[in-house]
């Protein structure tokens, strides 16, 4: 399967594997790589394994956790495991017998007593502990090391002397300054949170990137490279009903090289047939939200009221509809955006995958037909990412969500519209605050806090504007991009503000 799109992230982590390999490490510059279920991560890390890290110098090792995670003593064994296996270039599954062919007698004692020893141990907290084993024996070598699905580790904290997951974790990455780390989680707003705890010191140690659907050119390529040159308004067709999500164009272009029905057609029998693989999919991914979310009850009635309104709702109205406490639908919709089911905007609720309103329409009252067919929402969501994705010009070439994301992450350590950049340890796209959105939040080694918001219309942006990004998030740092330039009555308010930088687009 060719590799489509995700330049970007493939230079960054490029960039950073370089800096690990020269030596030039700190131990703070290992990558967490952040998205929505589907959007490729496990595609993209798999990839950079493959075909940009040179085997001959390093060793590599992918884990998935979710299917490690059950206990301490299976998540030890098969780290273990999996790194002797990269080690030797064995797929033998005997642990001794892989460390026999290293021919390394310390790690033939390690793995020795890991056998005899630990994994008959009772202590949960030791046998956590031995996973990382093999990295340590082996310190002459350097790993780049890929623990996918990362969130899963938090369940081994249920198991008895395990009290801080990130207070282990953290110790080795502290103390092994041979291995790249890379986790990747697809709970996006709870793992990040988790790293970006100053209270946990996990923080110091990982960059966040975040993968966030395709854009239009980047799900034509895809289409095309599924199905030939196709004309022009399929292309358009699937692109708007998935998204730009890769998993979904994937299925859809599958469907209509078997059958070529209308696109939406295929949408329809995907979404709404309990046998459709997007059906099932939708399934699982509210199965697993739920099971990391508190008060199923409450969450899924919530979701119902929203995926049933017409238009996307406050937090009031859902209040009126469920007939619950505005407190009690404060939590409820705290809880589904922190697994990610929502997300809020402008303080309205919005589903952040389009199709899924549908799914649980059709879950909850089977009103798929009527309701699709009419598209009226559809429709409208459709706009809006048209809108979102595809306005662009040459000053910037990019879509507002990405725009100011890919030029201020190539542009750290040196000057961006006249302005000196730092480097960043977090750079999170399209920040929901509870006062509106931030086009992108930036955390610089040091703590502070910078603000990006552009301006993409077709008048000058005033004092309200500026105001508004204000008021929507504490931050150290203000830039206003403004395609159109500012009022003379922005100038005259902003322009000695020192935390407040205005950049006028139009020249």
């Amino acid at each position: 399967m060719r590799f489509i799109n995700r330049r970007v992230e493939l230079k960054r982590l490029s960039q950073q594997l370089a800096l690990f390999r020269r030596g030039e490490w700190d131990n703070t510059c290992h990558l967490a790589l952040l998205g929505l279920r589907r959007t490729g991560k496990t595609f993209l890390l798999k990839h950079f394994l493959d075909h940009l890290v040179d085997h001959d110098a390093m060793h590599t090792v992918y884990v998935d956790v979710s299917k490690i995670a059950n206990s301490p003593r299976d998540f030890a064994r098969s780290v273990v495991l999996a790194a002797l296996q990269s080690a030797t270039g064995s797929r033998s599954e005997e642990l001794l017998d892989l460390a026999l062919q290293t021919e390394h007698q310390e790690l033939i004692r390690a793995i020795d007593r890991f056998q005899r020893v630990t994994l008959e141990s009772a202590d949960n907290v030791t046998l956590f502990n031995a996973a990382f084993t093999v990295f340590k024996e082996l310190s002459d070598r350097k790993w780049v090391v890929v623990l996918d699905e990362f969130q899963d580790i938090l369940a081994l904290e249920r198991f008895r002397g395990i009290r801080s997951i990130d207070a282990l974790f953290r110790a080795h990455v502290q103390e092994i300054t041979n291995v790249f780390f890379l986790i990747s989680g697809s709970f996006p707003t709870m793992l990040k949170k988790w790293l970006s705890d100053q209270q946990k010191y996990i923080f110091s140690h990982f960059s966040v990137m975040h993968l966030n659907e395709l854009t239009r050119d980047a799900s034509f390529e895809l289409i095309t490279s599924r199905l030939g040159d196709i004309p022009h308004d399929i292309k358009l067709q699937f692109y708007t009903h998935t998204y730009g999500n890769p998993y979904l164009l994937s299925v859809f272009a599958r469907q209509y090289r078997l059958q070529e029905q209308p696109v939406a057609d295929i949408f329809k029998e995907q979404v709404f047939d309990s046998s459709g693989v997007i059906y099932n999919y939708y399934s699982y991914l509210l199965d697993e939200s739920l099971k990391l979310a508190r008060g199923e009850g409450v969450l899924k009635e919530t979701l119902k009221v929203m995926s049933l309104a017409e238009d996307d709702l406050r937090a009031p109205e859902i209040s009126r509809r469920l007939g619950k406490s505005l407190e009690e639908v404060h939590a409820a919709l705290k809880e589904l955006i922190r697994v990610d089911l929502i997300h809020c905007q402008d303080r309205r609720y919005l589903f952040r995958v389009v199709p899924f309103r549908y799914f649980l329409r059709y879950r909850y009252l089977g009103l798929e037909q009527y309701e699709y067919e009419r598209g009226d929402h559809l429709q409208s969501q459709v706009a809006k990412l048209l809108e979102a994705y595809n306005r662009t010009s040459s000053e910037l070439g990019r879509a507002k969500e990405f725009e100011v994301y890919y030029h201020v992450a190539n542009a750290q350590g040196k000057q961006l519209w006249s302005i000196r950049i730092p480097r960043f340890r977090t750079l999170e796209k399209n920040v929901d605050t509870p006062h509106g959105e931030i086009d992108l939040l930036a955390v610089t080694r040091r703590g502070k806090r910078w603000a990006f918001e552009v301006k993409w219309r077709n008048k000058a942006c005033g004092i309200r504007e500026i105001t508004s990004l204000l008021a929507k998030v504490d931050a150290d740092r203000y830039i206003v991009l403004s395609r159109k330039g500012f009022t003379s009555a922005a100038h005259v308010k902003f322009d000695q503000q020192k935390n407040v930088t205005m950049v006028d687009l139009a020249g």
